[in-house]
């Protein structure tokens, strides 16, 4: 995902080094049960990117109250993220044959 903010180009890299960075900041693991686990989540993802970026808390909010699309646009971004690494397969689990007395004929 590569979007501009403050006339700097930010591409989105699924990484540990994001999800630290989150963890560090939060204090805790994710488990995104408010908006601002979900904004904060977003802010380490620009932060862990990118390592060249310089943005303060109060920037980025500023910056995601006039383009707040890219909450969604990050969300979606996640779910596309997960499906390509596999961690949304579902095992394909075949179902046990059962006798019916047409197929015994």
């Amino acid at each position: 995902m590569t979007f501009t903010i403050n006339n700097i180009e930010v591409t989105l890299k699924q990484s540990f080094r994001s999800l630290v960075m989150y963890e560090q900041m939060a204090g805790h693991s994710f488990n995104p049960t408010t908006t601002f686990d979900i904004l904060l989540y977003l802010y380490a993802h620009i932060l862990g990117s990118n390592k060249d970026v310089k943005l303060s808390f109060d920037e980025y909010m500023d910056w995601i109250d006039e383009n707040p699309q890219m909450v969604t646009e990050f969300g979606n971004w996640l779910i596309e993220e997960a499906k390509r690494s596999g961690e949304f397969e579902t095992a394909q689990v075949k179902q046990p044959e059962t006798e019916t007395p047409e197929s015994k004929k």
